[in-house]
């Protein structure tokens, strides 16, 4: 296969390997390949650790050149056959060379490898499989590595959670596969178990979180706890195998001396039945260790989710205040045992020297396939063969002649300069874009029905400006925003006209549109993409698309308004014809003056810009009327709804967006005591998280995908524990029908925001809103009524069913207590 790599004909697909451990994941995939005859090559890059949580090395190098040395001969060794190690500084060359297909990195991580080798400046196809961080509160390794995905062709995703979380994000659907983990495929088939008890302690290697309090790790706390149960226990082998971060990170944050590394190391030396195994000295590799543990005990992210799938014993220590997990981690936590800190260690240890439960052991596999969305026959096919389609398709690209179509489109100096003026500063950032062409050309060569998205982030600055090029074959437009302050449009550029949303030249605090608004959103531009249609034909069209927004109605209002109003001048004097795609024709047709529908907006002052605006856009109402409210409801009435079994409760569970943190557990609860008190139904309101919640719109993706899993979390948990169950979720539903299920429910809970906003004034339904304790809860209750005429006060979550966390978070003290009070408290309203 190796001699075909250095051919032009061979576009090879290249795995980056840093680690065994995260290779072993991948090395499926490569397995298929080779059986399907497609040239691989691996290449060993050293681990970088000058930035990150790693550094520094003991001996102070960049690059952790020995570890990278034992890697190459370990899959020597194995047969992968290598590629000969070449210096950091000039792989990424040696790559290019190779011309591959596609390019696996081994982590979302830049501190990891060498600058050469980040995605955006790699220059190939970059492709990429999650190591092993899918349960942890950050998905893809949160905002530090938000940017990577940006920079990938294609996302193969593990669970349906981190595919809505990629997609979300910004991804084309057709970049992101649902495909399952191939490092799991290893546990589709049986392994050789150790002949006697063999139990492996994984600690993580944090005590503390990048964002501000504990982390995962139980490692200090509960070290002589677990070798006090190893002296107990001379018939039970142990294997101490911890994060290989772990020495670093205790000497990093001074938790650790020279001394107590000796004196632990003595200690664990003086007990017959327990080994040491240095992950990154490990020959063996963490599957064969994996598959011959009888059971393991682990506090943190490691192995968790590949060692709950091979069904054997697993115990979760969980550190006091640790981060917890996004719902994958949550549902997995509830299918294996779980202790705080080292306190039901030696009950479970008792019951692995019993001896295996295969029966239980069942129960979980099947569980944790559900959970993961585990393909048939396994991961590896489906990433291979989409990786074959990829290499086919680029060898026809290589091969065809060369392309001449396309339409060139020139713009005048007007909206060169315009467009100059909004990103000044960092358009030398871009690269080769339709942005740049735009600004170093003049004109935007557009092929078909191209769209392009150009994006960069200011170092330091969370955003910065973005151009959307929208190319058919009637014509262009381009929109310019800045995202600093929260994706807010900026200017919108229509031929030679400029129209500005006067206001958002300055700081938030002063009237920038978002805060004008009320929101920190405006409008995302790939949910509304407009074409001016250029040439002759009178009147011009704009056309607007509403279809794919994931904002719940009232933050869409704000978006088409801007819209409306921006527009309504031309359209009012003929100058051009709106078309809108068929969801938005039904919200505009239901909602007619989208201006009424709005709280106060105020006057926008004109933003003083060199670039003279053609107009401004003037909004005003002050509260949603009662007449706009009926249209609203009487459009949503038209669209179909599941049939009531009784009384119907309405759940929106968002911990992301200020409520509990057992928030699962407190919807399971309701649920079930709304279904046996009443005998009616529950909606899970599963649908659209708000980007304002977080402030981050890279999250986004993440609350939506949550909201998703845990409505199906409840789903499940309450049909197994009756028998008739009736949990009905909103996942899925567009937004129309998401609104209108809204109205077929009797009373609500949920938290503030904009689940609490479709059913407190499309629907003014009664409910209980999920506060934490402090002195705004009044004022949250009474903002949502004061938005519409007559609105409904809502009832608040008791104060004294909450408790504050560690870390800064609230939960709900007792879920059963609580539940049975806000079923009360709804049966009550209803009855009334």
């Amino acid at each position: 296969m190796l001699g075909e790599v250095g051919n032009d004909r061979g576009a090879p697909i290249v795995f980056i390997a840093q680690w065994l451990s995260t290779f072993e994941l991948v090395a499926p995939v490569w397995h298929e390949l080779r059986r399907a005859g497609v040239p691989v090559a691996v290449v060993v890059a050293p681990e970088r650790r000058v930035e990150g949580p790693s550094a520094p090395l003991h001996d102070g190098s960049e690059f952790d050149q020995r570890s990278a040395d034992g890697l190459w001969r370990k899959l020597t060794e194995r047969g992968f056959e290598p590629l000969p190690q070449v210096a950091p500084s000039v792989e990424a060359q040696r790559i290019r060379s190779l011309r591959p297909s596609a390019v696996f990195l081994a982590t979302p991580y830049d501190f990891h490898r060498h600058p050469g080798l980040a995605p955006d400046v790699l220059g190939v196809p970059v492709h990429y499989i999650s190591y092993g961080l899918t349960i942890s509160p950050d998905v893809g390794g949160g905002e530090s590595a938000s940017s990577f995905y940006d920079h990938c062709q294609r996302i193969y995703a593990d669970t349906p959670y981190e595919r809505d979380t990629v997609l979300g994000a910004g991804l084309a659907r057709e970049a992101v596969l649902l495909t399952g983990h191939p490092g799991l495929d290893v546990w589709d088939v049986p392994h050789e178990v150790s002949p006697t008890p063999l139990v492996l302690w994984c600690p993580w290697w944090g005590h503390s979180w990048p964002t501000g309090g504990p982390g995962y790790s139980t490692f200090l706390a509960g070290r002589h706890d677990f070798l006090e149960q190893v002296r107990r226990r001379p018939q039970v082998s142990f294997v101490f195998r911890p994060h290989s971060l772990l020495w670093q990170a205790l000497r990093r944050d001074r938790l650790w001396s020279a001394d107590d590394e000796a004196n632990f190391f003595a200690e664990l030396e003086s007990l017959p039945n327990i080994t040491f195994s240095d992950a990154e000295a490990d020959k063996e590799g963490h599957v064969a260790q994996l598959a011959e543990a009888w059971a393991m005990v682990t506090d943190g992210i490691t192995f968790i989710e590949e060692f709950a799938y091979t069904g054997k014993p697993l115990l979760i220590t969980r550190a006091p205040g640790n981060p917890g997990w996004n719902p994958v981690g949550e549902a997995i936590e509830q299918i294996v045992e779980k202790s705080d800190l080292m306190v039901g260690l030696s009950a479970f240890l008792d019951a692995v020297e019993r001896g295996p439960n295969a029966e239980r052991a069942i129960a979980v596999r099947e569980q944790m396939q559900q959970v993961l969305n585990r393909p048939p026959g396994g991961a590896a096919p489906l990433v291979a063969a989409d990786l074959v389609r990829t290499r086919e398709a680029e060898l026809s690209r290589r091969t065809a002649p060369a392309r001449t179509g396309g339409s060139w489109l020139t713009l005048s100096a007007r909206m060169r300069s315009a467009v100059a003026e909004l990103n000044e500063a960092e358009a030398g950032g871009v690269g080769l874009s339709y942005q740049r062409q735009l600004l170093e050309t003049g004109g935007v060569n557009l092929d078909g029905e191209a769209t392009a998205l150009t994006s960069f982030t200011v170092p330091r600055v969370h955003g910065g400006q973005f151009v959307l090029a929208s190319g058919r074959s009637d014509g262009l437009a381009l929109v310019t925003a800045g995202m600093s302050t929260g994706w807010q449009i900026d200017r919108v550029v229509l031929a030679d006209s400029v129209f500005a949303l006067a206001g958002s030249a300055k700081t938030e605090s002063e009237g920038s549109v978002a805060a004008v608004l009320g929101h920190r959103v405006a409008l995302l531009l790939d949910q509304a993409r407009v074409a001016l249609a250029e040439g002759p034909p009178t009147p011009r069209v704009v056309r607007v698309g509403t279809t794919s927004m994931v904002h719940d109605l009232w933050n869409n209002l704000p978006a088409l308004v801007l819209w409306e109003d921006l527009l309504a001048g031309l359209l009012a004097s003929g100058d051009v014809r709106l078309e809108i795609d068929p969801e938005g024709v039904a919200q505009f047709e239901a909602l007619g003056s989208l201006g009424d529908l709005l709280p106060a907006l105020g006057e926008f002052a004109r933003s003083g810009r060199e670039v003279a605006p053609r107009g401004t856009v003037p909004c005003g109402g002050v509260r949603v009327s009662s007449e706009a409210r009926s249209r609203v409801a009487a459009s949503l009435n038209s669209v179909n709804t599941p049939a009531r079994e009784g009384p119907r409760l309405w759940i929106g569970i968002q911990p992301d967006g200020g409520g509990p943190t057992n928030a699962v557990a407190l919807a399971v609860a309701l649920a079930t005591q709304w279904r046996s008190r009443t005998g009616g139904d529950v909606v899970i309101d599963a649908f659209t998280p708000d980007s304002v919640e977080t402030g981050q719109s890279w999250r986004e993706a993440q609350v939506l995908a949550a909201h998703h899993f845990r409505a199906e979390v409840v789903r499940r948990a309450v049909d197994r524990s009756q028998a008739t169950g009736a949990v009905l979720s909103t996942s899925g539903l567009g937004l129309h029908e998401a609104l209108a299920w809204a109205g077929t429910a009797d009373y609500y809970v949920c938290t503030a925001g904009p689940l609490l906003q479709k059913v407190a004034w499309v629907w003014n339904l009664p409910g209980t809103v999920l506060v934490p304790p402090g002195p705004h809860r009044g004022s949250v209750a009474n903002w949502y009524s004061e938005q519409v005429e007559g609105g409904r006060q809502a009832a608040l979550f008791p104060e004294w069913l909450c408790e504050s966390t560690t870390d800064g978070s609230w939960r709900v003290r007792d879920v059963r207590t609580a539940a049975a009070h806000v079923v009360g408290v709804a049966m009550s309203s209803v009855r009334n």
